[in-house]
């Protein structure tokens, strides 16, 4: 590998002419951000990736929003694009900047979840209503979505498991079970827990375990909707590090 001309940490600035070819050759020039990775493509030539700046976040989530929207539909990295050298140059703005962390969240929140068809804009709006400061903070989450589930569902009622039987259970899959309550203490591994009762026994079970039938009516649309909106969130979570090791990696934008 030759001498990268900037080190990783580096603060750049993308030139003026430097289009994104692959979205409808969208300028880049002045987007500014930070050298957070050093590549080689094909040729073995150098690539920067650039991990854009809070300066730069703050004017595409204004002026630009469906570059995220449409990023988070194709399963690319909206916060990040590869350069070669000669397509960027020293950049204004400091390096580093304690804000662009808390930004990549929020425009998660604010785009992600509506990239993700009509069940996603749903989640969005649930999301928006929960006004969590702190997007890190899991504890917020659970609860949030505890308070949302017991305000919204109408106990007692029916359901279906479908189970993917890693939570240990006496019920067997497709079991019809009544759906009682919602147990307080949320289960670090799959989330929010119901308690149902089946063949006499009344026992826990994860709520995103249960299904009820597409609804007919007012009163089956009660519980289909929360459940569908909850389990929809909890297993197409965009950080990570909530309910799982394993993070999918994203292609670069």
């Amino acid at each position: 590998m030759s001498k990268p001309v900037y080190e990783i940490g580096a603060a750049v600035r993308v030139r003026d002419g430097v289009c994104d070819l692959d979205y409808n050759n969208l300028p880049l020039g002045g987007w500014e951000g930070r050298v957070c990775e050093i590549l080689e493509d094909e040729e073995e030539a150098l690539l920067y990736c650039v991990e854009w700046n809070a300066a730069t976040l703050k004017r595409l989530r204004k002026d630009l929003p469906d570059y995220f929207v449409d990023a988070f539909r194709e399963e690319l990295d909206p916060f990040r694009f590869n350069f070669h050298a000669e397509d960027i140059e020293a950049g204004t703005h400091a390096a580093e900047d304690p804000e662009t962390p808390l930004l990549q969240r929020e425009v998660e929140e604010e785009f992600y979840w509506s990239s993700q068809g009509d069940i996603g804009v749903q989640v969005a709006a649930v999301l928006k209503t929960f006004q969590i400061e702190n997007y890190e903070d899991e504890n917020a989450y659970n609860a949030a979505w505890f308070r949302y589930l017991e305000q919204n569902l109408v106990f007692p009622f029916n359901a279906t498991v479908y189970s993917d039987e890693l939570f240990e259970s006496k019920i067997p899959d497709l079991a019809t079970v009544e759906v009682v309550g919602l147990v307080p203490e949320i289960d670090s591994n799959f989330g929010i827990l119901a308690s149902v009762n089946f063949e006499g026994q009344t026992q826990p079970i994860p709520i995103s375990d249960l299904e009820t039938p597409e609804p007919e009516d007012a009163e089956s649309e009660i519980h289909y909707g929360p459940l569908e909106i909850y389990t929809f969130w909890l297993q197409n979570i965009y950080e990570p590090d909530f309910y799982g090791d394993e993070e999918e990696e994203l292609e670069e934008a």
